[in-house]
C-alpha cells in the first residue's frame, strides 16, 4: 500500500497568523452585530434591538446587518482551515493540546463567572451558572467543544489520508460532502469534509495552492458571487415582502454550508501563505486568538455585558451612525479581550496548566486503559 508523505512545515508563518487575527476580528464583529439583532430574554431592556426581518418586510439596515453576519462563518472557517493545514503535518495525537485548551476554557469561564457574580451581586440564574461551570459539556462556546473532539479524531484522519490515492480521496471529499450536507447537518461532520478537502489540496493541488494569480481570481469570483447571491435575496424581499422572514435561514441558517464562503477562505489561506513575512508581534497577537474568542463570547459576557453596552450607545447617541458604532464597538471589544488575554497568559496560565495537566492526565490514562481493555476483547 502506498503511503503519501505530506510536506512538513511547522514554522509559524506570519502571513497565516495575520489571517488568524483577521478571523478573530470577523468573529467579534459578527457577535457584536448579533447582539444588536437578537432580543435577550435575560435582561429587562430591549430598546437597543433592531430586530430581524419579519413577514411584513425588511429594511435595508436589517439586510445590511444580516450581511455583516457572514463574517462569523468566514472567521470560523479561516480558523479551522489554518489549523487543519498544519495538523495534516503532524503524526502524533493532540492530547497535550486538548488538555491545555480545556484547562484555559474552564479557568476563563470560572473567572468570568466569579467577576460577574460580584458585579451583579450574585443575581445570576442557575442555568447561566451551570453554563459557566461546565463550559465544554454545555457547549458554551461550540467551536471549542467541537475543536477538542476534532483534536481527538484527526490522527485517525491523517492515517486514512496518507493511505488514499488521489481518486479515493476525491471520492471521499465528494461523498462525505453530499452526506453531511443532506443528512447530518453537524459542524463537526463538515469539518471532517473540510479536512479531507484541505488534505487533497495540500497533496494534489500544490501548483494551484502556490499560484497567487489563480487564487486572486478565485477570491474575486467567490466574493462577487456571494455579493450577487445576497443582493438577489434582498431584491426578492423587496418584491415579495412576506418572504423576508425566510431570508434568515437562506443567508445565515445555512451559511456554514455556503460554498462561496469556503472558496473565499481557500483563496485567502493560499494568498496568506504566499506572503514572505515574519513578525513576532503578529505571531504573538495571533497566539491570543483563542482567549479573545473565549472572553468576548463567554455566555455571561454575551448575555449581560454586550447588550448593556449597546443599550448605553442607543440611549446616549442613538443609531444615526450605527455602522461606525458597530466597527468601533467591535474594535474596542477586540482590544479589551486581547488585554485580558495578555493578563491571563502572563499571570495565571502556567498555574492553570499545571493543575490541568495533573487532572486531565489522569483522565487520559483512564481512557488509555479503557482502550486496552477493548482491544483485548476477541
Amino acid at each position: 500500500m502506498n503511503t503519501v508523505t505530506l510536506p512538513a512545515n511547522r514554522e509559524r508563518q506570519s502571513g497565516v497568523e495575520l489571517l488568524k487575527i483577521l478571523a478573530i476580528f470577523l468573529i467579534v464583529f459578527n457577535h457584536v452585530t448579533q447582539t444588536l439583532q437578537v432580543e435577550n430574554l435575560y435582561i429587562p431592556y430591549h430598546d437597543y434591538v433592531i430586530g430581524m426581518p419579519s413577514d411584513t418586510g425588511m429594511t435595508f439596515l436589517q439586510f445590511l446587518l444580516m450581511s455583516f453576519r457572514y463574517s462569523g462563518t468566514l472567521g470560523n472557517h479561516i480558523f479551522f482551515f489554518c489549523s487543519a493545514w498544519f495538523l495534516l503535518d503532524t503524526n502524533h495525537g493532540g492530547t497535550r493540546k486538548m488538555t491545555r485548551i480545556a484547562s484555559d476554557t474552564w479557568a476563563l469561564s470560572w473567572s468570568i463567572c466569579l467577576l460577574t457574580a460580584l458585579i451583579l451581586k450574585g443575581n445570576l440564574p442557575a442555568s447561566r451558572i451551570l453554563y459557566q461551570l461546565f463550559p465544554i459539556l454545555a457547549q458554551g462556546n461550540w467551536y471549542v467543544t467541537y475543536y477538542l473532539f476534532f483534536l481527538f479524531l484527526y490522527p485517525s484522519l491523517n492515517f486514512l489520508i496518507r493511505r488514499m490515492n488521489q481518486r479515493n480521496m476525491l471520492r471521499a471529499v465528494l461523498a462525505l460532502g453530499l452526506i453531511s450536507r443532506a443528512f447530518i447537518r453537524c459542524n463537526l461532520a463538515i469539518w471532517v469534509v473540510f479536512y479531507f478537502l484541505i488534505g487533497y489540496m495540500k497533496i494534489y493541488l500544490k501548483n494551484f495552492c502556490a499560484d497567487v494569480k489563480k487564487n486572486l481570481v478565485l477570491l474575486i469570483f467567490s466574493a462577487s458571487s456571494l455579493a450577487l447571491f445576497t443582493s438577489l435575496l434582498y431584491a426578492l424581499s423587496l418584491r415579495v415582502p412576506s418572504a423576508s422572514s425566510l431570508l434568515y435561514p437562506l443567508m445565515l441558517g445555512y451559511s456554514f454550508y455556503n460554498p462561496f464562503l469556503f472558496l473565499i477562505v481557500i483563496a485567502l489561506l493560499n494568498l496568506a501563505r504566499s506572503i514572505p513575512m515574519q513578525s513576532r508581534l503578529i505571531n504573538n497577537i495571533a497566539g491570543h486568538s483563542l482567549f479573545i474568542y473565549l472572553i468576548h463570547e463567554n455566555d455571561l459576557v454575551r448575555t449581560y455585558f454586550r447588550p448593556w453596552i449597546w443599550q448605553k450607545i442607543y440611549i446616549e447617541g442613538g443609531y444615526s451612525h450605527i455602522i461606525l458604532c458597530i466597527f468601533a464597538y467591535s474594535a474596542a471589544l477586540f482590544l479589551c479581550s486581547l488585554a485580558l488575554s495578555v493578563f491571563y497568559t502572563s499571570v495565571l496560565q502556567k498555574s492553570v496548566w499545571r493543575i490541568g495537566d495533573a487532572l486531565f492526565g489522569r483522565v487520559f490514562r483512564l481512557w488509555e486503559k479503557l482502550e486496552l481493555r477493548l482491544l483485548s476483547l476477541h
